[in-house]
């Protein structure tokens, strides 16, 4: 973001100095000192890097009241829009139906790992295993005030209630009382290393006393203030022994404490000069520093490094891996990396270009940066100014500077020559490039200006060629422009990179296959051990100049003293990071760039950190490095970068892996670390994820199923392994991060046998195979037997069908009827129920010399026998459906066979039922083969009906379903589409409430 207040450019100061100049000494001192000021100022606007994550990275809201980062490496964050976890990739928003709020404040964890959050309607929540539950306890709410909540060691839980501090339990919601004086106040509550906190008022506002409550005893101490003060207060409890205090309400001016029961000034905030309103929202103790969260800007206290200027910054915490986090009310959360990395461009400082592509480092650690437009800059690293600018007038990107201390010469792309501090160029060559160059002794200088091309010149004129050639293997040439002669190793066709030993005065070249040494005397191949060639990439030589440090092509470096390997570091640790682009040797440090990352190593090779992406190092965005005692110096497309490497940092933890979630035949199951399986339980699916919340952190996983397959290697984006048909055994499924120092997942699931593989199954399945085959014999000779039997009881049940056709249950019942209506004198009822049944009753004799019938003739005897019923029972809904899609002339059905099971609804259902009784027939084709007919009643149900039945004396059986019975499993016998029955009981709520009859009858059935 851009500074609140605007460098001085390099015009400005010249003028300034030349008005103190002609100054008054008194006004010149005055102005200096101003100058100074301003220019503090000015320093303090270079913001390190940040990363900001806000709603469209899917946090729920850009206000964030709290922030915790728990044991098992996940982010919290109270929220205006929900609690929140996030790790690393997915933000969970936790939601419960008892939940009156969304607002979300302090975020706490306990001894247990569980998750204690309260939000602004007074409610307490608790995360436990990943499931949220709410407390809602009626003190909360008395009077309508905010409550407070913090939590202690061994899960003590403190809510603070206006006037009452008590200790609640959430699992008996119960509570103690701690403190509670009716005619008082607490201000905030607050808690640090075992020790509570917080100011009591009294009724009219005015702060009188301070309360400790110290945890571990117990112990509650009320200390009288002798210096009550009127004025709303904030406590911080920054550790166990101090505690600051804050302005609430009014523009803050200072921070007070408690010293010798007084409330005493312990900072001004004046010393600050921040101009508006000056808020305090929170004050942290980070490490060692104490730290203000404020509506201007997060501020450091030793310092006055202000972070944020300008943004409402409302919590911090730094994780293990030392990144800063800041949180804010309308911003989001921003995460600082590393405070010792800050960012130079054209928004906060006097670049006049943010696109750099080149650096040289003067004599006093200042810097010369080539730019994207021709120019060069000359940097003041100490003031953050500009010093001098040397323009080339071309336009073009300055892909090298160099500079020379001793005659004090800068040399730019192109052969462009500036004397230091003079912007004008003393000689130019226009048609020779500059990728690399070295002063040799006898003011030689020593060009690489493409791949194919170096050229070895005199300093003083470039146009003449050193008399002394470095090399008899070299060719002298003519060439164009003013340069009239240059070297050409033979039989060299690609130099990617060279360095100048001065100690030895000797080249080294990196050519395409192999590395050459190049003498005054002949060039010589630097071969490693068993004559293998180096593919060098780069080269660094040592402050002392007795190592030469040569990174490898394929990752990975040595080091050379005295012409012998001294140390090999091209372990898979270090090719992990690339090819190296660039070795610098700093005071303490080897600097090391690649295009994925920026490594820091001591003299032995040893990784002391490694800047990236997620460090917020772009490392493919850097064209050029400079090292300067123990800051380097990056040049990026979008500024200048400075990196300043302290010993204090800690190399960042690694990622901490966990196992998701497990499916097993697509079902998800608990997680657990062995899983005993059956046989077709053998498709599982294992969903993992590194739980890592650094910025922008990218990494791998690796995983496999032990003693089946190696390891595979896949990306962060790709979180889970699926197995197939896994063989029956003991599998050890292994699951980490590539590259870290997190333990390795285990996972056994050891899959039964099949069935069909055990001994005892197969001799089982053998006995039954000859078992089956007897019995095979037998039915078909029972079958023959029962195919005669039956045919004989075909025959006879013709006869019966002749003389019992008619139930006589239903004759005695119609009977009664006709008499019961003759009684009441019901002449007309009596009249058409005779009428009716003697219409039945020829249909039913004209049905039984028959073997099948119409459909239509079916339905016609249907009908009158339901309309007798109807008579009998008049309260009954009666309901006959049938298709329309039915071909009735066409389809043939058996004689009377649909009624019995029509009978027997209204005899054992719908009798005994008094009220609100109904019946539904209904004839469809569910398919061309197929007549369904379904017959459902809601009477009493089959049970209810038969134990009806058992406490009669009369306890005759159905005589209409059993004839029918007997009818269908004569119709059916030996048939390949027969007619099939099926009777359900129908419930509601566990309660019978009828039976349904479902009859499928073949269409094209034959009754022969």
């Amino acid at each position: 973001m851009k500074a609140s207040i605007q460098k001085p450019s390099h015009t400005f100061l010249k003028k300034r100095k030349n008005f103190l100049q002609r100054s008054c000494f008194g006004l010149h001192c005055f102005l200096l000192i101003i100058s100074i000021i301003f220019l503090s100022q000015t320093a303090r606007s270079q913001q390190p890097w940040t990363y900001q994550m806000t709603t469209y990275d899917g946090l729920p809201s850009n206000t964030v009241y709290w922030m915790l980062k728990d044991s098992k490496g996940y982010m919290w964050f109270g929220t205006e829009n929900g609690l929140t976890r996030y790790d690393g990739v997915e933000f969970k928003v936790y939601q419960h139906e008892d939940l009156m709020s969304y607002d979300f404040n302090s975020v706490h964890e306990d001894a247990e790992g569980n998750i204690w959050s309260h939000n602004f309607d007074n409610q307490i929540v608790q995360i436990k295993d990943d499931k949220l539950s709410v407390y809602d306890h009626p003190i909360f709410n008395q009077q309508g005030y905010y409550i407070e909540m913090v939590v202690g060691k061994h899960n003590n839980i403190y809510i603070k209630a206006e006037k009452r501090l008590l200790q609640y339990f959430p699992e008996q919601d119960t509570f103690k009382t701690i403190f509670h004086k009716p005619k008082t106040s607490l201000s905030f509550l607050t808690y640090a290393e075992g020790r509570l906190a917080a100011l009591i008022s009294d009724s009219t506002g005015t702060l009188r006393k301070y309360l400790s409550y110290d945890e571990a005893n117990e112990r509650l101490n009320i200390t009288e203030l002798t210096n009550p003060m009127k004025k709303r207060l904030r406590t911080y409890q920054i550790d166990g022994q101090r505690m600051l205090i804050g302005d609430l309400y009014s523009v803050a001016e200072n921070i007070y404490t408690i010293r010798n029961d007084s409330i005493v000034i312990f900072e001004s905030l004046k010393k600050y000069d921040i101009p508006g309103n000056f808020k305090i929202y929170n004050i942290k103790l980070i490490g060692s520093d104490i730290w203000y969260c404020t509506n201007k800007g997060a501020i450091r206290r030793k310092d006055g490094l202000i972070l944020l200027p300008g943004i409402n910054t409302a919590n911090m915490l730094q994780d293990k891996d030392g990144n800063l986090w800041i949180s804010s009310l309308k911003k989001g959360v921003f995460v600082f990396t590393n405070l010792n990395i800050q960012l130079y461009n054209t928004e906060n400082s006097e670049l006049p270009v943010s696109a750099l592509t080149s650096i040289a480092l003067d004599e006093t650690g200042n810097l010369f940066l080539g730019t994207s437009e021709g120019r060069v800059i000359h940097w003041d690293t100490e003031n953050d100014i500009i010093l001098d600018e040397y323009n080339t007038n071309t336009g073009q990107d300055i892909s090298d500077v160099f500079y020379n201390p001793k005659s004090q010469s800068i040399w730019i792309t192109g052969m462009f020559q500036f004397k230091k501090g003079e912007p004008k160029y003393k000689q130019a060559v226009k048609g020779v490039a500059m990728k690399q160059a070295f002063t040799l002794p006898n003011d030689e200088l020593l060009i690489r200006s493409s791949r194919y091309r170096l050229n070895h010149l005199n300093v003083k004129d470039i146009s003449v060629f050193s008399k002394e050639k470095f090399s008899s293997e070299w060719i002298r040439q003519e060439t164009y422009v003013d340069v009239k002669e240059y070297c050409s190793p033979k039989n060299i066709n690609i130099i990617n990179t060279i360095h100048y030993e001065a100690q030895k005065d000797r080249i080294w070249m990196a050519l395409h296959k192999n590395t050459v040494i190049n003498t005054r005397e002949g060039i010589d191949t630097f071969f490693l051990e068993n004559k293998t060639p180096l593919e060098a990439s780069c080269f660094g030589q040592s402050s002392n100049g007795n190592e030469m440090w040569i990174g490898t092509r394929k990752g990975g470096f040595i080091v050379v003293e005295n012409d012998t390997v001294r140390l090999d570091c091209r372990s898979e640790q270090y090719k992990s990071y690339g090819e190296i682009e660039q070795i610098k040797h700093g005071q303490e440090y080897v600097w090391m760039r690649t295009k994925n990352a920026l490594i820091v190593v001591d003299n032995q090779g040893n990784i002391l950190n490694v800047y990236n992406q997620e460090s917020g190092v772009p490392t493919r965005d850097v064209t050029d490095m400079a090292i300067w005692k123990n800051k380097a110096w990056l040049c990026t497309k979008n500024g200048l970068l400075s990196i300043y490497h302290q010993k204090s940092i800690k190399t960042r933890q690694s990622p901490i892996p966990r196992i998701r979630s497990i499916q097993i035949q697509g079902k998800s199951v608990e997680l657990d670390t062995t899983y005993e399986l059956q046989a077709h339980e053998n498709t599982i699916q294992i969903n993992f994820r590194g739980i890592s919340t650094k910025p922008k952190s990218d990494f791998k996983y690796r995983y496999r199923l032990r003693d089946i397959e190696d390891w595979d290697t896949v990306n962060r984006q790709i979180e889970y392994a699926r197995y197939l048909s896994l063989s029956s055994g003991s599998h050890t499924f292994e699951f980490e991060i590539l590259g870290s120092d997190s333990k390795t997942l285990r996972i056994n699931f050891d899959i039964a046998t099949p069935i069909w593989k055990r001994l005892w199954f197969i001799l089982l399945c053998a006995l039954l195979t000859i078992l089956g085959l007897y019995y095979s014999y037998r039915r078909h000779i029972k079958r023959i037997e029962r195919r005669n039997h039956y045919k004989q009881q075909l025959r006879s049940s013709q006869l019966v069908a002749l003389r019992t056709q008619m139930n006589p249950h239903f004759v005695f019942n119609s009977l009664n009827s006709i008499q019961e209506f003759i009684i009441l004198n019901e002449k007309m009822l009596a009249n058409e129920y005779l009428s009716k049944f003697s219409k039945l009753m020829r249909v039913y004799l004209n049905h039984s010399s028959k073997n099948w019938v119409l459909l239509d003739e079916e339905l016609e005897a249907l009908r009158l026998y339901l309309e007798l019923e109807q008579l009998r029972f008049e309260d009954t809904k009666i309901k006959l459906s049938v298709d329309p899609a039915l071909d009735n002339e066409e389809i043939h059905i058996p004689p009377l066979f649909i009624q019995p099971y029509v009978e027997n609804a209204f005899k054992h259902g719908l009798l005994h039922k008094k009220t609100d009784r109904k019946l539904d027939v209904s004839f469809k084709k569910i398919n061309q083969q197929v007549l369904e007919i379904v017959i459902e009643d809601n009477g009493v149900g089959r049970k209810k009906a038969i134990q009806i039945k058992k406490n009669r004396q009369n306890t005759n059986d159905s005589f209409s379903i059993t004839t029918n019975q007997k009818r269908l499993n004569l119709l059916n016998y030996n048939r390949e589409n027969s007619i099939k029955v099926n009777i359900f009981d129908l419930t509601k709520n566990n309660i019978p409430s009828g039976t349904r009859v479902i009859i499928h009858l073949p269409i094209n059935y034959h009754y022969e």
